[in-house]
C-alpha cells in the first residue's frame, strides 16, 4: 500500500472482446462492486486473434442467479 493512504478493493477484468458479451458482463460486475463496497474494476481486453483463449469458455467469477 502507498503512504498515500489506503486504496479501495477492486477487480481486474480479463476478456476476449470476441467472446464476451461486455455490456452484460459490466452489469453484473457493477452491481458486485456495490454489493461489496469496491472501487471500479481495472477492464483489460485480449487481443481479438487470440484464439486460445476464444476456444475456452468463460467462466464467471460471479456465481449464476436461479
Amino acid at each position: 500500500m502507498s503512504s498515500a493512504g489506503p486504496s479501495a478493493d477492486h477487480a481486474a477484468i480479463v476478456y476476449n472482446p470476441v467472446t464476451v458479451p461486455l455490456d452484460r458482463v459490466r452489469g453484473v460486475v457493477e452491481e458486485e462492486e456495490r454489493r461489496h463496497g469496491w472501487g471500479a474494476s481495472q477492464w483489460f481486453a485480449t487481443a481479438r486473434e487470440d484464439r486460445v483463449a476464444a476456444r475456452r469458455p468463460a467462466r464467471s467469477p460471479v456465481p449464476r442467479r436461479s
